[in-house]
């Protein structure tokens, strides 16, 4: 009896962990539903992928479901849930697409008050969103700012996007380009090896000037026959990059020849 007693205590104590382990699913059901939800979203299937996500409360994985349906509902139209969904899965790396896609879409809609007040929070998205950071400052009144940004942008190169046109015709207003930026700008192609973009940005010289652009290309081939055959009548802005970077290459081959 004392037997059959104890067995019967043993099996009601363990049932509630069989029970348990029966109900939660293993890890290999859970990554399966996971990859379910995925594809219903993916779909828009939103019925079976609400279900799905119901079963993967605890799955370590799930909060990138909730970060991806955000995502969607914006590419839709609607972003009233972002600003939690971000809240709530702060430390997720996939949040960060989630925000610059909320900024960029932001950016569309001219909410500049609230990318203003997103980039102050979140300082390291400008670098992601340095043109949309620029407009922010020229929307929000620090012109000064978005001019010296727009500047720094064309003398490097790149490109600008349509929301930029107010400020690009407010700059060119301004007497910009001056030919130092052009030239800063031609640099950049030069060493690049952007040689179509940086003759094209010569076109806009002075014919004297765009005679030099060759030149630097020649000296780029043949730097120490070039140097020491070099024109006395160039100008002073191209003078300086030229020369600069001819040495500079001389001084790879031959330091001493570069010296003197």
């Amino acid at each position: 009896m004392r037997l059959t007693g104890l067995i019967i205590v043993l099996m009601l104590a363990c049932a509630p962990w069989a029970q348990a382990a029966s109900v939660e699913p293993s890890i290999d059901q859970s990554r399966q539903w996971f990859e379910q939800a995925r594809k219903a979203l993916d779909k828009n299937n939103m019925e079976s992928f609400h279900k799905l996500k119901a079963q993967l409360e605890d799955y370590p994985l799930t909060p990138y479901l909730n970060i991806w349906h955000a995502r969607n509902e914006l590419k839709q139209g609607r972003d009233a849930s972002i600003a939690s969904v971000l809240e709530q899965h702060a430390d997720v790396p996939e949040s960060i697409n989630l925000r610059i896609a909320w900024i960029e879409d932001l950016a569309k809609r001219g909410q500049w008050t609230k990318i203003s007040v997103l980039l102050e929070k979140h300082s390291s998205d400008i670098r992601r969103v340095p043109e949309i950071s620029m407009m922010a400052h020229w929307h929000m009144g620090a012109r000064d700012t978005a001019l010296l940004q727009f500047s720094q942008r064309w003398i490097n190169g790149k490109q600008v996007s349509d929301f930029s046109h107010d400020l690009e015709q407010y700059w060119l207003k301004q007497g910009h380009p001056t030919k130092a930026e052009r030239w800063v700008r031609i640099e950049t192609f030069v060493h690049q090896g952007k040689w179509s973009k940086a003759k094209k940005e010569a076109h806009k010289l002075p014919k004297t000037e765009q005679d030099w652009l060759e030149h630097w290309r020649q000296v780029q081939k043949h730097p120490e026959e070039k140097l020491a055959d070099w024109p006395t009548a160039i100008a002073a802005a191209p003078s300086r990059l030229i020369l600069d970077d001819g040495l500079k290459r001389l001084a790879r081959q031959d330091p001493l020849k570069a010296w003197n």
